[in-house]
């Protein structure tokens, strides 16, 4: 995985701190961890439409850093979308769900979740941060970012999680990823293609999964499947912080993915990239 081509795709003014995103028929869904609103940039018409996350049905925008839900994950299921909070502060434990044809929104509470979580895999609150989210077979796997105290980078499986009510099965994953100057990457998304993990992870300095830190660059991974065991690993960009990860076309000879970035900057501008790799 040595040969790849990133380049502009898109600039999606009015979208600040981009942490997710799923592609599907010329459409792109876009959350931000800055705001509680879904956001749809339709290609063919080159707009954006936004729908309220909050109960309130308030469109909440660039939400002051204490008070935000910290939506970092998204993930599409049968016509549904799945948006995770992070778990790194007590305001960021809601899963939305959205139904693809209607919209409805409706929300539940991750925090019996994240504590069966934190529990099984001896983290703390200190180091837990959820940044990639799969539904796969009913099954669902959250992916840890290892940016706290204690680096640790893994992906929880809950089993047949979309028909538990109270209790999981929870099995956890630790993954060793690579570092840059003494710094470590840490998972910001992931999706799943053909048996196969596609992730992102962003190495930034700092030991706190509240505070950002300064950005050393983002890389691109594949875990197997079945095994869990990493294949590989490229950095691609020492520049971006990416957050979000989805594929958006795929030949015989190339697969296509779509990036969004977070530069932590508070603007309300994102940047989505897109990357070409060979087929590997």
């Amino acid at each position: 995985m040595d040969v790849f081509s990133l380049s502009l795709f898109v600039y999606l003014v009015g979208v600040g701190a981009a942490s997710g995103l799923v592609y599907s028929d010329k459409s792109l869904k876009v959350i931000s961890d800055d705001s509680d609103v879904l956001y749809t940039y339709n290609m063919d018409g080159n707009n954006i439409d936004k729908l309220s996350l909050h109960p309130s049905g308030e469109l909440l925008e660039k939400r002051a850093k204490p008070e935000k839900s910290d939506f970092e994950a998204i993930t599409s299921y049968q016509d549904t979308y799945y948006i995770f909070g992070s778990g790194s502060d007590k305001n960021r434990n809601s899963l939305i769900k959205v139904a693809g044809e209607s919209n409805e929104v409706t929300q539940e509470s991750l925090i019996p979740l994240y504590q069966d979580l934190r529990r099984a895999a001896e983290i703390s609150e200190e180091d837990f941060n959820i940044e990639g989210a799969i539904i796969h077979k009913g099954d669902l796997l959250l992916f840890n970012r290892g940016n706290g105290p204690y680096q640790k980078n893994g992906v929880f499986f809950i089993a047949d999680f979309l028909n538990s009510t109270s209790s999981y099965n929870i099995s956890y994953q630790q993954i060793d990823l690579p570092g840059i100057h003494g710094v470590p990457f840490g998972f910001t998304d992931a999706i799943l293609e053909e048996d196969k993990i596609y992730f992102l992870a962003a190495a930034e300095a700092g030991e706190s999964t509240y505070q950002d830190g300064q950005v050393l660059g983002s890389l691109i991974g594949k875990i197997d499947l079945k095994t869990m065991q990493l294949e590989s690993s490229m950095q691609i960009t020492n520049r971006y912080k990416f957050e979000g990860i989805t594929v958006f076309e795929k030949t015989e000879e190339n697969t296509t993915f779509l990036l969004c970035e977070d530069p932590d900057d508070g603007g309300q501008e994102t940047k989505i990239f897109k990357l070409v790799l060979p087929r590997f």
